[in-house]
């Protein structure tokens, strides 16, 4: 695989890695300079390296903004900082953007459903990515793809802490382009490419001469910032930055694989442009390299795990080995596909499911499109799987059961109405979630701020001192919809913990 330079600084390994394919490119003179400045990197790399410079930039405002504290709020704008001397810092007037998508390493980066990205050669280092904590979720890297670095991951469940990062739709191949689509004005009045970067690498904080070491790598409460340029858009496939010269956070090892973010102007949002790949010291500076992202084999990964069904108003049956789509109530035979664990099942245009066996989906699970009625029936047997992903204004009429060895993972911002009660837990990241039985699920955990639990019954939650319910990262809503129920206490660890009684909920109609 092509690289960027002869002599490279790895994340990965602490050290150089020599590649030969590109050695010829590079003059006599200039790689002696680089080749120079990268074996001091090299040294210095896993003992003496620059971090996070807090010479005039409080610690706390390099973590806040990649954990999205305080003034940092997703798509904050207005937001300046005080320095250290007492000057104004606004970083180029930008709003901010949501890292929630970092995982606790900050090594890879959460896209929505089961996938995330990273680089290939964070698979070296198995306590990068290998495994992923998100708040109080662990998730496990069950496939991958990657290409030039970049690296697309499928997980064992899908993510409910964060709808994820929005990917890049477009790839520019000139700076110029790129400029168009994620250039802004900045404080001098000049038009450049500024993003920024969150990742948890090992973490020291530099003033003058001193240095606090954490001897820590991977922590989520170091997830940290960086503020960039980017100066060169294609270096054989990846592009390249510069640190900010006040808000200034060296990448290090331990940040190979963390997400780098500009903001698209035809978007209007911030997008993941890529993964973090590499560092070298050019004339005294340090410089980043970024390995794009690649929509392509990110598309091949999830097609490979796809297997959609066009249900278009009728009824299938499910069982572990076969799906059976029947074109109407008279038609008993149907017509029968094969299906294969693992895979998620993709339903379109609504319509009724039976379950037919025990369902164990593996690392698969169950997504519905936008705008439709489903019904699911369970007739006794249970599902277990990645989870349920229910699109906008969908709503799933839950009567199966979900497996009791095992959690339900609902995501999307469609609503399950759960008429059964499961015996079983459940994490919510997005959309609806009805309870019509008391106690429907044993313990409910709610992520993200953007999902909510209305009860339909009085006592739908459990009965221990907290409910069964819990409010974690950015915590969720709870509608009691005007019946009741007993707390002792309250269980919420982060901010976004609401509790409300509309008393005016209300089903979409078909």
């Amino acid at each position: 695989m092509n690289k960027i330079y002869s002599l490279k600084y790895s994340a990965a390994t602490g050290g150089l890695i020599a590649v030969s394919e590109l050695a010829k490119r590079v003059s006599g003179k200039t790689n002696r300079k680089l080749v120079a400045t990268m074996l001091s990197l090299a040294v210095a790399g896993t003992v003496n390296a620059a971090n996070i410079d807090i010479s005039n930039v409080w610690a706390r405002d390099y973590l806040d903004l990649a954990q999205n504290k305080g003034i940092f709020q997703p798509g904050a704008t207005d937001v300046t900082i005080t320095l250290k001397n007492g000057d104004k810092f606004s970083f180029h007037n930008l709003s901010i953007p949501d890292f929630s998508g970092a995982a606790a390493s900050g090594a890879a980066t959460a896209i929505g459903g089961s996938y995330s990205v990273t680089v290939a050669h964070n698979k070296k280092n198995p306590q990068a990515a290998e495994t992923q904590v998100y708040a109080q979720s662990s998730y496990k890297v069950v496939d991958r793809r990657n290409s030039n670095d970049f690296e697309i991951q499928r997980l064992n469940k899908f993510v409910v802490e964060t709808v994820g990062a929005t990917p890049a739709e477009t790839n520019p191949t000139t700076y110029s382009d790129a400029l168009e689509r994620y250039g802004i004005v900045t404080s001098d009045g000049s038009k450049k490419i500024i993003g920024f970067r969150a990742g948890s690498g090992g973490t020291s904080f530099i003033n003058g001469e001193s240095k606090i070491s954490t001897n820590s790598a991977y922590s989520h409460d170091l997830l940290s910032a960086s503020l960039f340029e980017v100066t060169q858009w294609d270096s054989y496939g990846m592009m390249i930055y510069k640190n900010d010269k006040t808000f200034r956070n060296l990448e290090i090892f331990g940040d190979s694989g963390s997400g780098a973010y500009l903001y698209d102007n035809k978007l209007e949002k911030w997008v993941l442009v890529g993964t973090t790949h590499g560092i070298a010291s050019v004339n005294g500076d340090q410089l980043t390299w970024i390995t794009k992202y690649n929509d392509k084999l990110v598309s091949e990964l999830k097609d490979t795990y796809s297997h959609k069904i066009n249900l278009n108003g009728n009824n299938v049956t499910i069982k572990n080995t076969d799906i059976t789509l029947h074109q109407n109530n008279a038609d008993t035979t149907g017509t029968q596909e094969k299906i294969t664990k693992d895979k998620d099942i993709v339903f379109t245009n609504g319509g009724d499911v039976l379950f037919k066996d025990n369902l164990d989906f593996g690392s698969g699970g169950i997504i519905f499109d936008e705008g439709h009625e489903y019904n699911i029936n369970g007739q006794g047997f249970t599902f277990k799987g990645a989870g349920i992903d229910i699109g906008k204004e969908s709503i799933v009429n839950w009567n199966a059961l979900y497996s009791s060895d095992d959690v339900l993972h609902k995501i999307g911002p469609g609503t399950l109405n759960v008429q059964k009660k499961q015996g079983a837990n459940i994490k919510i990241g997005e959309g609806n979630v009805l309870l019509n039985e008391e106690g429907t699920f044993n313990n409910i955990y709610l992520a993200s701020g953007n999902g909510k639990v209305i009860l339909n019954k009085d006592n739908s939650l459990g009965n221990d001192q907290y409910a069964g319910i819990f409010f974690t990262k950015r915590g969720g809503t709870l509608d009691l919809n005007g019946h009741n129920q007993t707390f002792t206490r309250i269980a919420a660890t982060d901010d976004g913990t609401t509790i409300t009684n509309s008393d005016t909920v209300m089903l979409p109609t078909y």
